[in-house]
């Protein structure tokens, strides 16, 4: 394929060609990192969805969703204590859109 004046050039641009050529498929096997993922997963959620019911609101998503709903009932971010509330006001108003179309369950 290379003659003796075939530059360097030319051997790595056959070299890039070769990578684009069709093979046939490799052979398909269940392999031990599909196991070892699945596993790791599986444990994954277990953790996160262990005991998750029994978690109440906390921080400030209980005050987001005063928030929220106040936004829903009257169209200001007002908390029941009559404080304006302004942290995160872009995410409350999209949750009390989501609230409006019905997003909610």
């Amino acid at each position: 394929m290379f003659t003796e004046r075939s530059t360097g050039l030319e051997r790595i641009l056959a070299g890039v060609a070769s990578l684009f050529q069709m093979r046939p498929p490799a052979p398909r096997r269940v392999s031990w990192e599909f196991f070892a993922l699945f596993a790791i997963v599986l444990a994954g959620a277990a953790v996160r969805f262990w005991g998750l019911g029994s978690w109440g609101l906390e921080n400030d998503e209980d005050s987001m969703a005063m928030t929220t709903m106040h936004i829903v009932h009257h169209g200001t971010p007002v908390l029941p204590s009559g404080m304006t509330y302004v942290r995160a006001i872009f995410q409350i108003y999209l949750m009390a859109a989501s609230v409006l179309t019905g997003a909610h369950v």
